[in-house]
């Protein structure tokens, strides 16, 4: 991501903990220019920080036939707690008075780092129930991201906010935004790997338009969808395969993982 991320002369050496099944999957049927160009350091950092438990999803162990499954620690979120911020500057960078556009800009703490490293910032949310009441330099235009204009902007960013939409709308956002870096950051599904609070939902995987997922109830929140009912979480194989459709020729997949209540998360960047 713009010298942020070191290159790997190998996907082989994509990610670790439960996902590398996906990309395993999923390499054989991605076109080859987003394959080969695909980055992600530090293969053992979820194991290293005790987040992932070293057995299989769903299979025993090698030579033992007592069943084995992922388990929710209960402590994720605690260690998780003030991680994505940090990251985000990190994949942002200083802006030199360079565009940023932030989609579904919510609290706009987002938002508000981006102005401090430069950048010339446009916040777009549906919703002001959490629009702080000082915008510290910020442009905030209420309006639906899925109708928004997002040509010309050097960045844009789409952070918590693309898993609260059904997979035709996720698409046509992606879809909108392939002429411009993309930072995003959404809810990943990863198999077996279900929380309390993602009950029984988490389990039920579907698959839609060939890319397999869990159905999220969205509820009635500031935080959640505009006007869909459910929205569709995507696991890893299937985010990938979305932004090859989308047209992204470069993807930057951000190590480590971190946590939601609901489950796994992780950083992308597109460009």
């Amino acid at each position: 991501a713009d010298g942020a991320m070191p290159r790997k002369s190998s996907t082989s050496n994509f990610l670790g903990g439960p996902a590398r099944r996906s990309w395993r999957a999923v390499r054989g049927v991605l076109p080859a220019p987003v394959v080969d160009r695909v980055q992600g350091p530090l293969k053992a950092s979820l194991r290293s920080q005790g987040l992932f438990p070293a057995g299989p999803t769903s299979r025993p162990v090698t030579g033992s036939r007592i069943p084995t499954r992922l388990t929710w620690p209960g402590i994720a979120e605690d260690r998780d707690n003030g991680l994505r911020g940090p990251v985000f500057e990190k994949l942002l960078g200083a802006g030199d008075g360079r565009t940023y556009l932030d989609l579904g800009a919510g609290p706009c703490q987002f938002a508000r780092r981006a102005v401090r490293l430069g950048w010339d910032v446009t916040a777009v949310d549906g919703r002001t129930e959490r629009l702080p009441d000082d915008l510290e330099g910020i442009r905030f235009i209420q309006h639906d991201v899925r109708t928004f204009d997002v040509g010309g902007y050097d960045t844009i960013a789409i952070l918590g906010l693309l898993y609260h939409l059904p997979l035709d709308d996720q698409v046509a956002l992606l879809r909108s935004c392939n002429q411009s870096r993309v930072i995003l950051e959404t809810q990943v599904h990863t198999h077996g790997y279900v929380p309390p609070a993602a009950e029984p939902w988490g389990h039920k995987i579907v698959t839609v338009d060939g890319l397999s997922g869990v159905v999220f109830p969205e509820g009635d929140n500031p935080m959640a969808s505009l006007d869909n009912p459910t929205s569709f979480w995507l696991d890893e194989a299937g985010l990938l395969e979305v932004f090859a459709r989308c047209g992204s020729a470069k993807v930057a997949v951000v190590e480590p993982m971190h946590h939601s209540k609901y489950g796994t998360r992780r950083f992308y960047v597109l460009n």
